[in-house]
């Protein structure tokens, strides 16, 4: 239920923010996807919106693109600092792969497993 306002009351709310979750890790990322699909809904995130096209070479993109700029602050780190600097991250991602998207829990693949890093000397 909504208020006059269009905003969803607490008790609604709340058991929204509780069941959604939930569900969603019951069924899967990608049903639970199909379904919002399914009901026309919009995606509610790039991810999502990369699984609808199928094509995971714009979530790349913006991986890709953020990943430079990191590497700018490291340029000016590597400045500053004497000696070895490791980058590391703490997982990999799907990015679609057998219809995995993100970095889900209890998955037990090498490409989610397996940690990108750099070494500076």
């Amino acid at each position: 239920m909504k208020n006059k306002a269009g905003k969803e009351r607490g008790l609604v709310k709340k058991l929204r923010r509780w069941f959604r979750p939930r569900f969603r890790e019951k069924i899967g990322k990608t049903n639970y996807w199909r379904l919002r699909n399914l009901f026309g809904l919009k995606p509610r995130n790039p991810f999502e919106e990369a699984w609808r096209k199928d094509d995971s070479g714009e979530i790349k993109k913006h991986y890709r693109h953020n990943l430079e700029i990191v590497l700018e602050s490291v340029e000016n780190l590597v400045r500053e600092v004497d000696g070895k600097i490791i980058i590391t991250a703490d997982h990999g991602e799907g990015f679609g792969r057998d219809d995995l998207w993100g970095h889900p829990r209890g998955k037990n693949y090498d490409f989610l497993r397996t940690v990108p890093w750099l070494v500076i000397e």
